[in-house]
């Protein structure tokens, strides 16, 4: 009985100590403006509204209190902290369906919340039992036409993923949601500030604006397919980790370069059919775990169902950086202008995209949990583009003539050059039309 009773208190003693050191760490935050579409659009002494938080998503748990809670939390949070920045000169609060005279709009969802246990964060130390918070939006610039809430133009993107155990790992689970809410605005707050404040020319953004200036001369972020023996495919029932094998061979990754990599996965059939078996299995929590949904894969097949049965080819481009070095500049007009596949030795006979969807798939992070107990927990940011690509030539030719022929996206990061080349036989096609997503190919 003295050894059962010494072993709880142990757990107790181990569990209280690390929760001693996640509270002293604070809520483990991952916030980050992500991708800046109008640096220029910018500028001090404007006013901002904060845009009433919608609610919603498969991540959003019922464990946290009521929902409306945490809105109100945020738009509290983000007011007062707005303020404290100084750059905009008027800070208030506007609901989704009324016309604000403000300069820039600041709009999030709360897509992720989760309480998690009271119990694990006191015994267990609070390590897999912290509430978690997800939340994404956007910032808005002033309408292009006075009175006109539709034709504001995005100006940028963000995110933020945060957990936390409360005070001492003590806290009920709505106490817990109003740090996390704490976290969220505090972080992203400073990231804007830190964006945005200084003097004119010496602004992180204008930093970056330089250094993209100086990458366009460097080497290209290069990547190739690599030949796989798709031995999964041998096996009559298939398991989670056959159809992450089966996508994860028609994702090419490109090497790091200043802290940058892309992934692009290409939708055949057999990749489109195993992210419509995998994806709706996931569970899409408050935090995008790395092990749940890896750089490359779809988070939500909405986006790309469209092209199921038509004649073009469909890759997705996952663009990648280390939150730290977050932002990605992203001129949309100069993405796409640098865009296209071309085949080796065909320099003339390139295709460009019909369709360049940037702003279709939600910019995500994903939290990398391995690192807590170091204080060095790490976030990645990720912005995925849909690329849609005619399958024939402007003269009407066949851009592929065979499954060996060796195709490249040439496109750009940060005004640096990315190459990929799709070798197609490391794809083990039967034919040609198995490039394409099949009209019946994505159904679950």
């Amino acid at each position: 009985m003295f050894h059962q009773f010494n072993a709880i208190c142990k757990v107790f003693v181990a569990g209280g100590l690390v929760g001693v050191a996640l509270s002293s760490y604070g809520q483990k935050a991952g916030c980050s403006v992500l991708n800046v579409y109008d640096p220029n659009a910018f500028s001090k002494g404007g006013k901002i509204a904060v845009s009433v938080f919608e609610v919603g998503g498969g991540g959003v748990g019922s464990n946290a209190g009521p929902l409306e809670k945490p809105r109100e939390i945020l738009l509290e949070r983000f007011q007062r902290d707005l303020k404290k920045t100084k750059y905009f000169s008027e800070v208030s609060v506007v609901t989704p369906d009324v016309t604000s005279n403000a300069d820039y709009v600041l709009e999030g969802n709360l897509i992720g919340l989760a309480g998690g246990s009271q119990f694990g964060r006191i015994f267990v130390g609070g390590f897999g039992n912290a509430g978690q918070m997800r939340v994404s939006g956007r910032i808005l610039g002033p309408a292009l036409r006075p009175g006109d809430t539709a034709s504001r133009p995005v100006l940028s993107d963000w995110e933020c993923n945060v957990f936390g155990v409360g005070k001492w790992g003590f806290e009920s689970n709505e106490g817990v949601t109003k740090r996390n809410a704490d976290a969220v605005s505090d972080a992203l707050t400073n990231q804007i500030s830190t964006l945005l404040r200084g003097k004119e020319g010496k602004t992180k953004l204008d930093k970056m604006e330089a250094k993209d200036e100086s990458d366009s001369d460097k080497s290209p972020i290069t990547g190739k397919s690599q030949p796989n023996t798709r031995s999964w495919r041998d096996k009559q029932q298939w398991q989670a980790a056959d159809y992450y094998d089966e996508i994860e061979s028609f994702i090419v990754r490109s090497n790091e370069e200043r802290s940058r990599r892309v992934y692009v996965l290409w939708l055949t059939q057999a990749s489109y059919k195993a992210e419509a078996k995998l994806v709706p299995s996931l569970k899409q929590t408050a935090i995008v775990k790395n092990r749940e949904v890896k750089p490359g894969m779809l988070t939500d097949l909405e986006a790309v169902r469209p092209f199921a049965g038509q004649d073009v080819i469909v890759l997705v481009a996952t663009f990648a950086t280390h939150a730290k070095s977050a932002p990605f500049l992203w001129p949309s007009k100069e993405m796409r202008d640098a865009t296209y596949l071309v085949r080796p030795g065909f320099a003339e006979a390139r295709i460009v995209p019909t369709q360049f969807l940037d702003d279709t798939i939600a910019s995500f992070m994903v939290f990398n949990e391995k690192k807590v107990f170091k204080g060095l927990s790490g976030f990645s940011a990720f912005h995925p583009v849909i690329l849609v690509f005619p399958t024939k030539r402007p003269d009407g030719t066949p851009f592929i003539q065979s499954t060996s022929d060796v195709v490249e996206l040439h496109t750009e990061v940060d005004g640096c050059p990315v190459q990929i080349v799709f070798n197609l036989k490391d794809f083990d096609l039967r034919n040609l039309d198995e490039l394409k997503l099949a009209s019946t190919a994505g159904q679950p």
